[in-house]
């Protein structure tokens, strides 16, 4: 493997897999391991949603449910008023906006979930059922959310199209806001595409019709949010119609729901998207009650980062972002303390999500320190490739995976 860590009994933190000197061929290294592993695996049962029930178990966090879903961008669009089924011409019914308005809830509705147990069962459900049951139990629900034929590439050699899937995380956290007498409470939705501003402001999506055609849809919000925002509306109706008891959720498209800052995966040629929610979602589950203290060693002053619980009771889920990318990227640590030091004033740079001008040129400037440290992406990689082999998990995940492929559960 790529660390000097062998002993079967300890848990190694993920910090302690730093190291500089990664070699030129450690990334094509790691990518096959990514397969053999299927550490970037769409399926629900993987290694990854094993790891982080461990995780979970590891560090005692009752509060916190991880799952993991997917949502098919093409049945999604397929649905949208611009689009016409070609196959379907003939049947009026299936394209009116009245029957698609009820396929796009059915597809929502239908949606599914995987998890792993305390005890490392696998489970399947409904996925609205499923956060519907965890919120009412006031827990916080970290999803991984898969997004397939998010777009469309073509392909080098043949210059035919190809259908990507995306990486991507939502945070379900209880909300001060109240928006109704039947709901037990209201929790809030935040969605993190580790690509930032890039799909924030995306506007259309290309809709596969073959390996040399497709359609464009043009739409009136980004991508992502339009997407999110009616998931979020038939939750809503499904659990009012089907729950006895059920929690509303709230998401807007401004940048208190969605992560609007930089693009993190600037520069990264592989496509390793995979790693970011993964990174995320630990830090949260193994920091989650601690601050942090950052020091500025150029301009020799020091700030205290609230914890990841206190940043999620004041709804503020972008910052946790930052947080983590400043305690494995000092430039960006610098950064960001230069940041929060600066008078705000405020200017709306973007009304739709209220990012301000502030904000807006930090990113950018974040940008442009992950552009220059062309080796940021291989650094984390190489980070989460050897916490999540580390004997501990390599062992039980993969004794876990032969057991659930060998019962009749």
């Amino acid at each position: 493997m790529y660390s000097k860590y062998r002993r079967e009994t300890l848990f190694y933190p993920f910090h302690s897999f730093k190291k500089s000197n990664l070699k030129k061929g450690t990334m094509k290294e790691m990518l096959k391991d990514v397969d053999k592993y299927e550490l970037s695996s769409c399926e629900y049962e993987n290694y990854v949603n094993i790891a982080s029930s461990m995780i979970l178990k590891h560090y005692s966090r009752n509060n916190i449910s991880i799952l993991h879903a997917s949502i098919d961008y093409d049945k999604v669009f397929r649905q949208h008023e611009n689009f016409t089924d070609c196959k379907s011409n003939n049947n009026f019914d299936f394209n009116c906006s009245l029957n698609k308005k009820e396929n796009l809830k059915k597809i929502f509705n239908d949606m599914t979930c995987g998890w792993y147990s305390r005890n490392q069962k696998y489970n399947e459900d409904l996925f609205f059922n499923k956060i519907n049951k965890e919120m009412v139990r006031g827990k916080i629900v970290y999803v991984y959310l898969d997004l397939d034929n998010y777009d469309i590439e073509k392909d080098k050699k043949s210059k035919l199209n190809e259908s990507q899937f995306h990486s991507t995380s939502i945070i379900l956290y209880p909300s001060k806001k109240r928006t109704g007498n039947n709901m037990i409470k209201t929790y809030n939705v935040y969605h993190f595409n580790p690509h930032g501003s890039d799909s924030v402001y995306t506007d259309e999506y290309e809709i596969y019709i073959s390996r040399k055609r497709s359609k464009t849809i043009h739409l009136d919000v980004g991508l992502d949010r339009y997407v999110i925002d009616k998931m979020t509306k038939a939750f809503n109706d499904y659990t009012e119609e089907y729950e006895d008891k059920y929690v509303s959720l709230y998401y807007d498209i401004t940048k208190y729901c969605n992560y609007t800052g930089a693009n993190l995966q600037i520069g990264d040629k592989y496509g390793i998207c995979y790693i970011y929610p993964f990174i995320l979602f630990n830090e949260i589950a193994s920091k989650f009650d601690e601050s942090t203290e950052f020091h500025h060693f150029r301009r020799q002053f020091s700030r205290i980062m609230p914890s990841y619980k206190n940043l999620i009771e004041t709804e503020d889920i972008n910052k946790i972002v930052y947080i983590v990318l400043s305690k494995y990227f000092t430039n960006v640590k610098f950064k960001y303390l230069e940041f929060i030091e600066q008078t705000d004033y405020t200017l709306i740079k973007v009304p739709s999500t209220q990012v301000t001008e502030k904000e807006d040129k930090f990113d950018i400037d974040i940008e442009k320190v992950l552009k220059k440290s062309k080796g940021h992406y291989t650094y984390l990689h190489y980070m989460y490739m050897n916490y999540l082999l580390q004997p501990l998990f390599k062992n039980k995940a993969l004794s876990i995976i032969e057991y659930d492929d060998d019962s009749d559960d």
